[in-house]
């Protein structure tokens, strides 16, 4: 199936009035960001891609939010969709996609690393305070190449604080019953960086039965020699939290209490528990190669207990991934005459998922017959070339390629039976991208590419009855402005 999504475009004057000087490109930059223009390493989001904003730490440390993907209300054309269902808070998405179902369309990184469940969803984003970040990218659009499954309208980067020396504390204490503290520190040296996140929240809620406790754990350590050929370091993350589910509400019980909670929730809760440990490295091989690598292992464990209504029966649903992968690129910056710059880059990817997901009936938490009991692995591998070519200063041409190959199978552990994953084949999909700067205050810009969707959970596999394979939803998007 192929979806052709016309994107629309920001206003041309929000661009010339947040443009800064000298900026040879179309990044919508809220806050101070610092921003400098890469002579090493992978090719930056802010300086390639023609669709770009970001969101500076300084509006983002002092914007209250209860958790970090309301942060993004400050990014153009992001939608927020609110569930406050015990774990489940919130999420984003944007370009045509709503938050709802299991379609989000948006790629997660934090740190540059992957951080989508199986599904698509951005349970990873709750790991993340917002005293801790550096700034958030957003990239929207079909046209960057560095990223294949979930990277179907766009990514977002959580980029935290990497270096410098400071110590900083919030408490905060406000309405219905919310109390948090979040304690950062940095530590550098010549050669060692350090950087530390303590955060803890607990709140009772708008509504009845919403209490919610959870806190997180984070450290960044980084090395570099003197002479700064590289830069080595290791990123832990862990993330506990429990809380009750209100339940949702009928439209008139909504509008007369719409704090309030139904009988049948009253046992209705949720634990989640998350942890992403990634090593990184970065090296210049020569004057004009540069080297990227990381490698992760993230762990996501969520049970749940929910009842959506009261003629149905109370589920307990429990999901168990386990994600390990390699994200590597190589970036070559050579002088071609005549070209005012040139740079070419190549990546490949790597992501392995071992997942359960098993669902009880239950009655006040207490089991009465297991419903589902699916144990799958889902593999992703995929490789990219792109090149950023200036014939003169004020115009750049991206053209860019990319391939994605999936592999997996799938295990019903109620009947033993096994299936196969959907043989999609290889994904092609080519994307480019053009920005033109006449004057210095504004750019025009445009892009086209390709991105794809396959199933998500069990919906991936050829499950019986079904054994013809699916082919991978492309989806086609344009951008001007």
């Amino acid at each position: 199936m192929r979806t052709t999504l016309p994107f629309t475009c920001l206003p041309l004057c929000l661009l010339m009035a947040h443009a800064q000087a000298g900026d040879q490109n179309s990044v919508f930059t809220l806050g101070t960001v610092d921003i400098q223009a890469a002579q090493s390493g992978p090719l930056d989001a802010r300086d390639v891609y023609s669709s770009v904003d970001v969101i500076g730490a300084d509006l983002l440390e002092r914007q209250p939010a209860a958790y970090s993907w309301e942060l993004f209300n400050r990014a153009p054309g992001v939608l927020l969709t609110e569930f406050n269902q015990g774990t489940t808070s919130g999420k984003i998405s944007f370009r045509g996609f709503n938050g709802e179902g299991e379609v989000n369309a948006v790629k997660l990184l934090i740190d540059g690393i992957p951080s989508n469940s199986n599904d698509g969803n951005m349970p990873f984003m709750d790991m993340v305070f917002p005293l801790e970040l550096e700034r958030l990218e957003v990239v929207r659009g079909t046209s960057d190449p560095r990223y294949g499954l979930n990277n179907i309208a766009g990514n977002v980067n959580m980029v935290t604080r990497n270096g410098g020396n400071y110590s900083t504390a919030r408490v905060r204490y406000g309405s219905f019953g919310t109390r948090e503290t979040q304690y950062v520190q940095g530590v550098e040296t010549a050669n060692w960086t350090q950087n530390y996140l303590l955060a803890w929240q607990n709140s009772d809620g708008y509504r009845s039965h919403a209490q919610a406790d959870r806190y997180s754990l984070a450290g960044k350590w980084f090395y570099s020699p003197d002479n700064g050929a590289w830069k080595a370091g290791l990123i832990a993350r862990h993330y506990e939290a429990q809380a009750d589910e209100p339940g949702y509400l009928a439209r008139a019980t909504a509008d007369a209490h719409p704090a309030g909670t139904n009988p049948w929730n009253d046992s209705d809760q949720g634990t989640r528990r998350m942890n992403q440990l990634s090593l990184h490295l970065n090296a210049n091989l020569a004057d004009e190669l540069s080297w990227a690598s990381k490698a992760y292992i993230n762990t996501f464990d969520d049970q749940r207990w929910t009842r959506y209504w009261v003629a149905s029966t109370q589920q307990e649903r429990d999901a168990a991934e386990r994600q390990s992968g390699a994200v590597s690129s190589l970036t070559w910056r050579p002088e071609v005459q005549p070209l005012h710059s040139f740079a070419l880059e190549g990546g490949a990817d790597y992501q392995h998922q071992a997942n359960h997901s098993d669902r009880y009936r239950t009655v006040e938490r207490q089991r009465l017959a297991q419903t589902r009991g699916q144990q799958f692995s889902f593999d992703t591998y995929g490789a990219y070339v792109q090149a950023v070519i200036e014939p003169v200063e004020s115009l750049k041409l991206v053209p860019a390629y990319r391939v994605d190959r999936i592999g997996g199978d799938f295990t019903n552990q109620l009947t033993g039976t096994r299936a196969d994953i959907n043989d999609y084949g290889t994904i092609r999909q080519p994307k480019f991208s053009v920005v033109y700067s006449p004057w210095r205050q504004a750019s025009l810009y445009a892009n086209w590419g390709r991105t794809f969707q396959v199933g998500t959970g069990a919906a991936a596999y050829k499950v019986p009855p079904r054994s013809a394979d699916l082919a991978p939803s492309i989806n086609e998007g344009w951008e001007t402005g």
